[in-house]
């Protein structure tokens, strides 16, 4: 750690200067306090409108290693790690060009940019949390199911006749950043805490809506009495991705509603967010919230007490109504909407993926026929997703991907209910909706969803321990 030392000799020639020092101290408690999240927030949103997506992951990531390198709270980290997917957009500007995320004659460019940028966070990260005395590792029962369903990935297709080496990159990039997700935020979870978590999540979801909104005012969405999903799309993710990551924001909304005096600040945020995921036409994360939504303000209006509750009580049913008359006023113009989601999901495309990913289990049921593989029909390798988290991990990794899958979903049992409380059950619930919707989609798979998996399994995982600890120390 030589170079973590000289970085530190660095650090204290630079506080010699009280002019430096005070404007460092500033800049340090801002960027770990609760202001910077709207900040982060705003910077995001002009980002992602104007296609500043360069510009907008520079600034994010520069924050980040400025946490890391200086003596801020290790839990200013956290809002630039959540945002940092949504500054991309789909729109031409400023030094990015084309459709996609990147594009142009300078593509290559961008690409060692980025990866030149991504080590500079790593290297930041790996000295702010060796400076910080946080390599305290534990080898828990989380830690051996993630290492399992990374193993699965390595593991998956050996043996079998269409193995091939694509099958072995793809199956490596999700065995990393699944480890470095976990590991990372493990060592950095003991400085986090709940209540900042919540807000950055609901800040998250707060841009995402405002994402959509922009994105309804610009086009046409409904063509001819029907829906066009495919025009949901945000650069960053299309209308499923969006729909579930707009919805890890309920259990912390409804937390809200639970605690707070005014309880009718979360229930709005609460209803936005809802509204968002009908929005997106995401038929699986519909099914999955509704529920969640149903259980959700039942729990939060029997905790709140007194005018909180009576404001809960007042608002759902006043929701209700006005939901229900903007039906009844608008049906002809909705008709479009509804009758997207009278279709089927299963049906739609779902069923047959199912069909091919068990029979394919049956007939390599050891290791799988890894995660790319030739298809009949196809002349090359080909990788897809299932749809179905389970089937998924059945499919390319045998039973040694289904044993590894069902580790993991024991450790995240035995992690809320192990001397349960009420904050690390609200992060669970936003780790449960992402498996949920999982099981009806691909999320599970995407780094965008599975940072904010980790992120709510590896804190709910650390309060686990230190009360743990503390019943033992007390005994």
């Amino acid at each position: 750690m030589r170079v973590g030392r000289c970085v530190l000799k660095m650090e204290a020639l630079l506080k010699q200067k009280p002019n430096i020092c005070s404007a460092l101290t500033f800049a340090e408690r801002l960027v770990s306090s609760e202001k910077m999240i709207p900040l982060l927030g705003l910077f995001v949103l002009l980002c992602h409108m104007y296609g500043l997506a360069i510009i907008g992951l520079t600034g994010l990531a520069l924050v980040i290693i400025f946490v890391f390198v200086t003596d801020a709270k290790a839990r200013g980290c956290l809002p630039p790690f959540m945002l940092l997917t949504y500054v991309i957009s789909p729109h031409t500007g400023g030094a990015v060009a084309g459709a996609g995320v990147f594009g142009g004659e300078y593509f290559l460019d961008y690409i060692v940019y980025l990866a030149v940028l991504f080590a500079a966070v790593l290297f930041s990260a790996a000295y702010g949390i060796w400076k910080r005395r946080l390599l305290k590792f534990r080898f828990s029962i989380g830690f051996f199911g993630v290492a399992a369903m990374s193993v699965s990935f390595l593991s998956g297709g050996f043996f079998y006749d269409g193995y091939s080496f694509l099958s072995l990159a793809i199956g490596a990039g999700f065995a990393a950043y699944f480890m470095l997700f976990f590991v990372v935020l493990s060592l950095i979870a003991p400085a986090l805490d709940f209540e900042f978590i919540a807000k950055a999540v609901t800040a998250a979801t707060l841009c995402l809506l405002f994402q959509l909104l922009y994105l309804y005012l610009k086009i046409d969405i409904f063509t001819v009495g029907a829906v066009n999903k495919n025009a949901i799309a945000l650069g960053w993710g299309k209308s499923n991705n969006i729909a579930v990551m707009i919805a890890l924001g309920l259990p912390f909304s409804a937390y809200f509603m639970c605690v707070n005096k005014h309880a009718w600040y979360g229930f709005l945020v609460f209803a936005a967010q809802l509204a968002g995921i009908f929005l997106t036409l995401s038929r699986a994360m519909v099914l999955v919230a509704l529920p969640f939504t149903a259980v959700a303000l039942v729990y939060a209006v029997w905790r709140a007490k007194g005018k909180p509750r009576l404001q809960l009580v007042a608002l759902t049913a006043g929701a209700a109504l006005a939901g229900g008359l903007l039906v009844a006023f608008n049906l002809e113009q909705l008709a479009g909407f509804f009758a997207y989601f009278e279709r089927d999901v299963a049906a739609d495309g779902r069923i047959p993926l199912f069909e091919d990913a068990f029979e394919s289990f049956l007939q390599n049921p050891l290791f799988g026929r890894g995660i790319a593989y030739k298809l009949a029909a196809r002349p090359t390798t080909y990788f897809y997703f299932v749809h179905n988290t389970i089937l998924q991990f059945m499919m390319f990794g045998g039973l040694i991907g289904l044993a590894a899958v069902l580790l993991h979903i024991a450790s995240a049992l035995y992690t809320g209910f192990k001397k349960p409380n009420e904050k690390r059950m609200f992060l669970l619930f936003g780790a449960a909706l992402i498996f949920a919707h999982s099981m009806l989609d691909c999320v599970w798979f995407f780094p965008y969803a599975m940072l904010y998996y980790m992120i709510f399994f590896t804190v709910a995982e650390s309060d686990l321990f230190q009360r743990n600890r503390t019943y033992y120390a007390s005994a």
